[in-house]
């Protein structure tokens, strides 16, 4: 405990909190995890939309090309990853959007296309050079949603980039709905998720993830946590879902 306070300490004039500075930090190991104070107007349903990423079959199913044994996205190796935390993730994110939706937050669905035709040359040569093979590809059954796809009133969007902010649909999307703050969920934390929290944050927005409605396959689990960990440092509110619905329903009183 000591040493908590000793960071703390130190760190508060540091990060420019002279009054309210964390509400906490906690100390594992050599790692810090920061936990800023989070406000109800990071979420205010006018001002704020969720986006969900990636959840589809090449991505999040046994069958599919990222996570079947059979699967090969790569000359170089077979894949085969176990997609078993992004399915318990499911559940938690079904509830979450169902909230969302009651509260009058406005929901994205965002797949993506890995079609090299599609994607800018910068990413087609990479992928030629890493011989990865495109999964994910419209018309194929990998591309379709997995297990959660948008209802009445919800949003879809395509992306050929990593980014969703990259997409110019979800662009003009989040213009014209005045959005200021962007709650990510989905998959892979550490790839399309990471990407996406990273250039929200540079474009202005206020970006919101819950921690536990992001997740990739159990094989990046340390990848997943390092994500976190960066994006709680710099990047974002890093909160528990439950702290976003009760600002939403405090909101609605």
């Amino acid at each position: 405990m000591q040493a908590v306070n000793t960071l703390e300490s130190v760190l508060k004039p540091a990060l420019g909190y002279p009054r309210k500075p964390l509400r906490r930090l906690v100390l594992y190991g050599w790692n810090y995890w920061f936990v800023a104070v989070f406000e109800a107007d990071l979420v205010h349903p006018k001002k704020t939309a969720v986006v969900v990423i990636d959840l589809q079959h090449d991505f999040c199913s046994r069958k599919g090309a990222v996570c079947s044994r059979r699967g090969e996205v790569s000359k170089k190796a077979r894949l085969g990853f176990d997609p078993r935390p992004i399915q318990a993730m499911l559940p938690r994110l079904e509830k979450f959007l169902e909230q969302a939706r009651n509260a009058g937050v406005p929901v994205i669905f965002v797949r993506m296309n890995e079609y090299l035709g599609t994607m800018a040359p910068n990413v087609q040569r990479k992928k030629r050079d890493a011989e990865v093979k495109s999964c994910c590809v419209p018309g194929t059954p990998g591309f379709e949603y997995y297990k959660l796809k948008p209802q009445q009133g919800d949003h879809e969007v395509i992306k050929n980039s990593y980014d969703a902010l990259s997409s110019p649909d979800l662009r003009r999307l989040l213009r014209k709905k005045k959005i200021e703050n962007l709650i990510f969920t989905g998959a892979y934390t550490n790839f399309c998720v990471d990407s996406s929290v990273r250039s929200a944050l540079t474009r202005g927005y206020h970006v919101i993830v819950p921690k536990n409605l992001v997740a990739t396959v159990r094989e990046w689990k340390a990848h997943h946590t390092s994500s976190i960990w960066n994006w709680s440092a710099l990047f974002a509110h890093v909160v528990k879902p439950q702290e976003i619905v009760a600002a939403w329903l405090k909101t609605g009183s």
